[in-house]
């Protein structure tokens, strides 16, 4: 995981202007400093755009910033839930025994549910109600895996999945009843998410840098699917970091190995894939078919700008938003 010294969180608003078990859920909440808005960007042209810029310095570099319920968006920082307003007021949540808090996904019963890090046995997933501020924590009975706690997705089935692996993979009821269940290899789950056709998605690797893409069914059984990377780029090698399902009723999944955007059928098959000339990292959707991506430049000086992508995927365009400050990254 890389981190950086100082990084500011920054919103762009792109507009004009197999063993059972149950658990009781251990619940607190504390008082949430609030974070308050910096200096605001607006581009200069004919059609200006605003960039909220909050002075918030994240402990993780690459944390991911995802809609959640109501007028909020949300943020996992290994020890903090962090939530923000449209306005760029943010406040942040400490989680109750400091675990380190890795992926956050809008839920069942109308929480925000977050996955906890602590390692095998000690790892745990949590909600949080999105007005009050109160988090559940969800302990996740043992023998654990080296990536429980790192991954955790709500899926079409109205449980929460998560990786367990390396082998296994995690699903959880909302009241807290855990199941386990066995994967053809032995990858490590990357990311979640809800597929179109109703199963659960993943991208996997193994930590010699093989990787492979996980078709979940409800009741857990796995299909395993190769990953492609591109034979001009590193050597041909692959490393998927994110997967995520779009109205078009396909998948897609970053891959800054091969330098490109893939779109993915829900029968597995690779259909297309979008180049990026700066590596690819995390995504988005909205429901007029266009795919958005963060892309990360080589890092030399730390003053290199990020980029926002946007794939238009009916026509297959691909535009670059270059971060409007130097040393910005997304």
């Amino acid at each position: 995981m890389r981190t950086l010294a100082s990084v500011f969180v920054v919103l762009s608003l792109l507009s004009s202007a197999a063993c059972g078990t149950s658990n009781l859920p251990s619940v607190a909440t504390r008082a949430a400093p609030v974070i308050a808005p910096v200096g605001d960007i607006t581009e200069p042209g004919a059609s200006p755009r605003r960039w909220i810029q909050l002075s918030y310095a994240p402990v993780d570099s690459f944390a991911r910033i995802v809609t959640g319920y109501g007028k909020y968006v949300w943020m996992a920082d290994h020890g903090s839930i962090v939530r923000f307003t449209y306005d760029g007021v943010g406040q942040s949540f400490p989680t109750p025994t400091g675990l380190n808090a890795y992926q956050i996904t809008r839920g069942p019963l109308g929480r925000m549910w977050f996955s906890e890090y602590g390692g095998a046995g000690v790892s745990k997933l949590a909600s949080i109600d999105p007005q009050t501020g109160l988090i559940r924590e969800y302990a996740l009975p043992g023998p654990g895996g080296e990536n429980e706690g790192e991954t955790v997705a709500a899926g079409p089935d109205g449980k929460l999945w998560f990786g367990a692996g390396p082998g296994r993979v995690g699903s959880m009821t909302p009241s807290g009843d855990v199941v386990y269940y066995p994967t053809p290899t032995q990858d490590l789950v990357l990311w979640l998410t809800p597929g179109p056709d109703g199963n659960v998605w993943t991208v996997n690797q193994t930590p010699d840098g093989k990787a492979s893409i996980y078709r979940i069914t409800p009741d857990g059984m796995v299909a395993v699917f190769g990953v492609t990377g591109n034979p001009l780029v590193n050597n041909g090698a692959a490393c998927p970091i994110q997967i995520i399902d779009s109205a078009d009723g396909h998948l897609y999944y970053t891959d800054p190995c091969a330098m490109w955007v893939a779109q993915l059928s829900t029968s597995g098959a690779l259909i297309q894939t979008y180049s990026s000339p700066i590596a690819p990292y995390y995504l988005t959707a909205n429901l007029h078919a266009h795919v958005f991506f963060t892309a990360i430049p080589p890092i030399h000086t730390r003053q290199e700008r990020g980029a926002l992508g946007d794939i238009d995927t009916l026509t297959g365009s691909v535009k670059l938003r270059t971060a409007p400050q130097d040393g910005m990254w997304m």
